[in-house]
């Protein structure tokens, strides 16, 4: 099984875009790709016990989804050899691994909530911690002692033209030209992520094998 889980990570990594696991809105959420199961949905009103608690794991669940959105963004830029792509696609992995243990839990609570609370507990408290690893965000100078990774994108700039009349009058125009940003990352402590990955049942050691032959 694990063998399989890390095939359909690679799957993942390689995939032509990156992509969101999650649409969550109003207590209704939708898991729209997982490793190992097609989409589920579920509104917390249909569930009778721990509403307080699922709002807290689908609020957790979303914003690692976003992480872990982020982070793929990233690991596109990121050179090959560079040793902080081997942690991203890491943190990657047990973001990915954790989403998808939390669609199961959520299955599994709505049934038995008494029995599946701890577990549900500890994905919770595994999300926030790897929310909390990986710190994204985006600058327009490139930051001193950091990691970052230059891309570009496009703005809308307005720049004065004359027109074709015989008055020649000058207007503003707005036209879209390539602007550098650079993604900024911080990455701390990498203990949480060997939790999570431990705790959803990878290999760390098999994992690193899998992210190194990646191309």
């Amino acid at each position: 099984m694990v063998e399989s889980v890390l095939e359909m990570l690679k799957e993942i990594f390689l995939g032509p875009r990156c992509k969101k696991l999650i649409n969550y809105d109003r207590g209704k959420i939708e898991f729209t790709a997982t490793v190992d199961a097609p989409g589920t949905k579920f509104s917390i009103e249909d569930f009778k016990y721990g509403k307080e608690r699922l709002y807290s794991a689908c609020e957790a669940a979303k914003t690692l989804d976003d992480c872990q959105f982020n982070l793929c963004r990233i690991s596109r830029e990121v050179p090959r050899d560079s040793p902080e792509r081997m942690k991203i696609l890491k943190i990657r992995a047990a973001a990915i691994m954790t989403i998808s243990s939390i669609r199961l839990t959520m299955i599994a609570f709505k049934e038995n909530p008494k029995k599946e609370t701890k577990k549900l507990d500890q994905l919770i408290d595994d999300m926030r911690r790897l929310s909390g690893i990986a710190g994204v965000w985006d600058t327009d100078v490139p930051p001193l002692g950091v990691p970052a990774v230059r891309c570009f994108t496009t703005k809308s700039k307005k720049i004065s033209i004359t027109s074709q009349s015989s008055e020649k009058k000058k207007r503003k125009k707005a036209v879209k030209t390539m602007h550098p940003v650079y993604h900024r990352i911080t990455i701390t402590d990498m203990k949480p992520v060997s939790i999570a990955l431990k705790r959803v049942g990878i290999d760390e050691k098999e994992l690193d094998l899998m992210i190194k032959g990646l191309p």
